[in-house]
C-alpha cells in the first residue's frame, strides 16, 4: 500500500466535513417537521373539537381540517424521504447493508480507499444528500404554509363555536 497523497487526504477531510454539515441540516429539518407534525395534531384537536352550526363556519371548519391534513402529510414527507441507494457506496448505510458479509464490505472499502476513490464517494454522497435536503425543505415549507392556513381558519372556527 502506497503512502496516501496529502492533497487527496485533504479533499477527503473537506468532503467529510461537508457531509457532516449536510447531515446536520437533515436532522434540523426532521426536527422542525416533527414539531409541525405534533403542532398539527395538537392545534387541530384543540381548535376543531366542536363543529359550528352555521354553514359558513362549517366550510371554514372543513377547510381547516383539510389544511391540517395536508400539513401533516407534508411534514411526514419531510421526515421520511431518504437517500437512494447508489449500489456500491462504502459510505451510505443502505449500500453498506447490502453487502453479503462484513468481509465483503471490508474488501470493497479497502479497494475504494486504495484506489483513491473514497473522496469521489463522499462527493457523490454529498450531492445526493443536498438533493434530499432540497426535497425536505420544499416539503417543510408546504407543511408550514398549510399549518398556518389551518391555524387561522381553525381559530376562527373555535371562536365561532365558543359563542
Amino acid at each position: 500500500m502506497s503512502e496516501p497523497d496529502p492533497l487527496q487526504l485533504r479533499r477527503i477531510k473537506i468532503a467529510r466535513q461537508i457531509n457532516g454539515l449536510l447531515n446536520h441540516y437533515v436532522g434540523v429539518l426532521d426536527a422542525k417537521a416533527s414539531a409541525f407534525l405534533a403542532g398539527n395534531v395538537a392545534a387541530g384537536t384543540f381548535l376543531l373539537h366542536e363543529m359550528p352550526n352555521a354553514t359558513c363556519w362549517r366550510v371554514l371548519f372543513f377547510t381547516a381540517l383539510g389544511a391540517y391534513a395536508v400539513s401533516a402529510l407534508m411534514a411526514g414527507a419531510t421526515i421520511f424521504p431518504r437517500l437512494p441507494k447508489t449500489g456500491d457506496s462504502v459510505l451510505f448505510w443502505g449500500d453498506i447493508a447490502g453487502y453479503a458479509s462484513i468481509r465483503a464490505y471490508t474488501e470493497r472499502f479497502d479497494a475504494v480507499l486504495d484506489s483513491g476513490q473514497l473522496d469521489d464517494q463522499y462527493l457523490a454522497q454529498n450531492f445526493l444528500t443536498s438533493r434530499l435536503l432540497l426535497r425536505k425543505l420544499r416539503c417543510l415549507r408546504a407543511a408550514i404554509a398549510f399549518f398556518f392556513v389551518a391555524l387561522f381558519a381553525s381559530f376562527a372556527v373555535f371562536l365561532a363555536a365558543s359563542k
